[in-house]
């Protein structure tokens, strides 16, 4: 069966549109683990001289990882929820953490989590690191946030800021319960 120029046009632009769109759900749960050991360096905004070089997760907890650069205006938006989130999850058993993507210095990270009172912990991770890592060379948009399990299991990923009630529903079954004083 011979197709028209019309038909071949619509099911080349198809093609196309299925192979460019942009993926906006969510990674299906169970995907193999990423780096678990994955170390780089930690950034502190009290302090413009990087390090040490820290395990990102621990392995006992749950972590949700938000990839980022200081020159994207979405990923200042997401600073405010992120900060909230990590306050409040803290004793409950779920780790927030970012992840510098940036080409500038890591000093130059720290100005930035200085001036928009970044409370959880930001490491750095230079241009060699994130060609070797999954996480991290996965990344096509940014901020990319990943809720991974405590082996390291990609939970859900998200592109785009993502709506604080939406990381609030995916994290909530991981958090302890509260503790009453």
């Amino acid at each position: 069966m011979m197709l028209t120029t019309r038909q071949a046009w619509i099911l080349w632009a198809g093609l196309v549109l299925l192979v460019c769109a942009p993926s906006t759900g969510a990674t299906p749960p169970g995907r193999a683990p990423i780096e678990p050991q994955l170390q780089l360096l930690r950034v502190h905004a009290d302090n413009p001289k990087p390090g040490p070089v820290e395990a990102v997760l621990d392995g006992r907890q749950p972590a949700l990882v938000t990839t980022f650069a200081t020159w994207c205006k979405p990923c200042n938006k997401e600073v405010p929820t992120l900060n909230k989130l990590a306050r409040e999850s803290a004793g409950r058993g779920l780790r927030v953490v970012a992840i510098s993507l940036d080409e500038k210095p890591p000093f130059a990270v720290s100005h930035w989590m200085k001036d928009r009172k970044v409370s959880y912990p930001v490491y750095y991770a230079d241009i060699p690191v994130r060609q070797g890592r999954s996480i991290l060379r996965d990344v096509s948009m940014m901020p990319t946030t990943t809720l991974l399990s405590r082996r390291g299991n990609i939970l859900r990923k998200w592109l785009g800021v993502v709506p604080e009630s939406a990381l609030r529903a995916a994290i909530q079954p991981l958090l302890r319960p509260k503790k009453v004083e």
